[in-house]
């Protein structure tokens, strides 16, 4: 391990524990939060920061801010909200004038955090069976519309706030916290991070269900050779067959986003997947073709193929995507491309680095044969987090990739944890090839295939 790795992981490894909290109010289980100015539970901030410091103990907590989520989604239409607090109504914003703020809906990644818990040492998948019809609910939410476009199969997020990268390029106008806002402009954006989130959720849900599904044979097991009653053999067998059934069916609603996502965002053309506003797709327009981070989530999916692979490779390594210190969330060709040190009322996601798509970029790089790509990423980023610990002792939101020698000027959320963590291992994990936020029946060290070259 380098010295600024050795850095990253003594710094997390000090701290991990301030990101814990035990259950209060509304929340009945305990939870992460990311330290700095937030005290919220948010979604993918938790999934990151749990998985990244599993190591450190938080397993306990990722668990539970999974069913806090879990707990909080209505039964019936699969809405929850993708901030929690203790008390209600939750107030997301980092805006301290702000009464209710809200996100729209949770991003989907709540499953696959869970199973990050569940399958890790000390974890028990069948802990969540009890959640399953919230975890059916919020899958079926983003399989009608509005959330599901019916022209194109394609889903879409309510707005850019709700995607985590708060006024990315994609969106012309970031939400209705902007003048520019309008109606119309809500849940039209299908980008291929929202197909690719989903894509693992159905495979984490199909994972869940093969899991009870084994709990439930070793019970008709056990029940035969007990000689307990035959309606109990017969029963947990039934719940056997029930669990196989659904993931199979999870499955196939995974390779079915797959083929949706390639089909209708693919662009050979640009070597990676483009947004469309699907307001008018239906009639062969709506492309957006601004480069971002999201032409890498595809790769964490697995859902491309070999050829496509080289092209989003191609395209990350390029000059205007790969910065000093890791890569850009929007392209510096972009007209659009700024590094402001804004957090309200929107964190900058047009141009600076931030740590979590990084790390699933060099995972998913490094899932593909494209180590050398993803250990020089990671080896960029783990360079601004420990240069920041050097010069303040202390970690921020996100980080400056301007090119005339502002590269890696720490911007937003002094003493930020969250998915900064993730720096902990990045670099020895790649090295190792091993991916912690790999979705498999068992925690286990995940080998990357042979390199390919970019």
């Amino acid at each position: 391990m380098n010295d600024d790795s050795a850095l990253c992981r003594a710094h997390t490894a000090a701290h991990a524990n301030e990101t814990w909290r035990t259950p209060a109010g509304v929340l009945a289980h305990p939870y992460l939060v990311p330290a700095g100015p937030y005290e919220q539970l948010w979604d993918w901030d938790s999934v990151f920061l749990g998985a990244a410091t599993l190591p450190w103990g938080s397993r306990r907590y990722l668990e539970g801010s999974m069913s806090n989520f879990f707990a909080a989604t209505n039964l019936s239409d699969g809405t929850v909200t993708g901030c929690l607090t203790r008390t209600l109504p939750t107030i997301c914003s980092s805006d301290p004038t702000t009464q209710h703020d809200a996100l729209a809906h949770a991003k989907p990644i709540l499953i696959q955090g869970a199973w990050l818990a569940a399958s890790a040492p000390g974890g028990d998948p069948v802990s969540f069976e009890r959640f399953a019809p919230a975890m059916e609910a919020l899958l079926s939410f983003w399989d009608r519309p509005p959330r599901r476009d019916p022209a194109s199969g394609l889903r879409v997020w309510h707005d850019q706030l709700e995607s985590g990268a708060d006024n990315c390029v994609l969106s012309r106008c970031p939400s209705a916290r902007s003048s520019c806002w309008s109606a119309s402009q809500a849940l039209t954006l299908a980008s291929p991070d929202v197909m690719s989130l989903l894509v693992r959720e159905h495979t984490a849900a199909a994972l869940f269900a093969d899991a009870w599904a084994d709990a439930a044979a070793d019970g008709a097991a056990t029940a035969t050779a007990t000689a307990t009653t035959k309606a109990a053999t017969a029963t947990a067998t039934a719940t056997a067959t029930r669990h196989r059934a659904t993931a199979v069916r999870h499955r196939a609603a995974a390779e079915e986003l797959r083929r949706t996502l390639n089909a209708r965002l693919w662009r050979a053309d640009l070597g990676f997947h483009a947004a469309r506003n699907t307001s008018n797709a239906s009639r062969g327009g709506g492309w957006i073709e601004a480069k971002t981070y999201a032409i890498a989530t595809p790769l964490w999916a697995g859902a491309v193929n070999a050829s496509q692979a080289a092209a989003i490779a191609t395209a990350l390594s390029a000059p205007d995507m790969l910065s000093s210190v890791g890569l850009r969330s929007t392209s510096a060709d972009d007209a659009r491309y700024s590094n402001a040190d804004a957090i309200v009322p929107y964190s900058n996601w047009r141009g600076p680095m931030w740590v979590n798509v990084n790390a699933l970029a060099c995972y998913g790089l490094a899932d593909y044969g494209y180590t050398r790509l993803a250990l020089d990423i990671a080896t960029r980023v783990v360079g601004a987090l420990a240069a920041d610990l050097r010069s303040g002792g202390t970690w921020h939101e996100a980080y400056s990739t301007a090119a005339n020698g502002g590269g890696g000027a720490p911007l937003a959320a002094a003493g930020f944890l969250s998915w900064d963590t993730l720096s902990a291992e990045l670099v020895s994990n790649l090295r190792d090839g091993v991916n912690p936020l790999k979705l498999a029946p068992r925690r286990s060290a995940s080998r990357s295939p042979v390199e390919r070259v970019v």
